[in-house]
């Protein structure tokens, strides 16, 4: 895979909030590019894609009437994608939590 350097700035609603993130491809080949997730329907495909691993393949259960995958850390995380150049669909996703410099770290979900 090859690095490219494409930066645009988004500004992202979800959750009733709004959030600024820079989308740019990370890496790509001819099959496949990873990347942020560029505007609320790419974060949204893969809290979908989330939802079908954990919830369903993984649980054998769906529950969640909305076939999203989140909570309240979502919103203050990236969300990076890869996504299939053949299809443009959403096929691997891992969501990035980032803390500011002197942030209480207890508010990550990794804490503890």
């Amino acid at each position: 895979m090859r690095s490219i350097a494409q930066p645009t700035t988004l500004k992202i609603s979800a959750y009733g909030n709004t959030f600024e993130q820079d989308a740019e491809i990370l890496a790509s080949d001819s099959r496949y590019e990873v990347r942020l997730a560029n505007g609320p329907k790419e974060v949204a495909e893969a809290l979908s894609l989330r939802h079908k691993v954990f919830n369903v393949e993984l649980k054998g259960i769906s529950s969640n009437n909305s076939k999203l995958e989140y909570d309240e850390f979502d919103l203050r995380c990236r969300h990076l994608v890869v996504i299939e150049r053949s299809t443009n669909r959403t096929i691997g996703t891992y969501r990035v939590n980032e803390n500011a410099p002197g942030e209480d770290l207890s508010r990550l979900y990794s804490f503890g």
